[in-house]
C-alpha cells in the first residue's frame, strides 16, 4: 500500500487495539508508521456510527498530546490526523479532471 502512495487507517475500536484506551493507539500507529512510513498512516475512526468506538472523536486532543510527549513531529502529527487523506483524495481529485 505506502509503495503506491495508499494510505490506511487505523480503527480505534476493538479487535483493532488490544485495548480500548489512546495509549494503545498511539502504540499501533507507531508501529504502522514504523511498518509503512508517515505517509501512509491515518486515523480510521469509524466515527460515522457503523461501529460504537470506546475512543471517540473527544479523544483526538488527548491522543495529539500522546503523539507530542512521544516525540513526533508536528508535521508527523497533521500527516496522521488527516493531511495524508486530503493528499490521497487530492491527488484522485486530479486523476478525475
Amino acid at each position: 500500500m505506502a509503495a503506491r502512495g495508499g494510505v490506511i487507517g487505523q480503527m480505534l475500536t476493538p479487535p483493532a487495539l488490544a485495548s480500548p484506551d489512546l495509549s494503545d493507539a498511539l502504540r499501533h500507529l507507531t508501529h504502522f508508521i514504523d511498518v509503512a512510513g508517515e505517509d501512509a498512516v491515518a486515523l480510521g475512526s469509524d466515527f460515522d456510527g457503523y461501529v460504537t468506538s470506546p475512543v471517540d472523536v473527544t479523544g483526538i486532543p488527548e491522543l495529539t498530546e500522546l503523539m507530542l510527549r512521544a516525540g513526533w513531529s508536528a508535521a508527523r502529527i497533521r500527516k496522521v490526523l488527516g493531511g495524508n487523506v486530503l493528499r490521497l483524495l487530492e491527488r484522485r481529485e486530479a486523476v478525475l479532471k
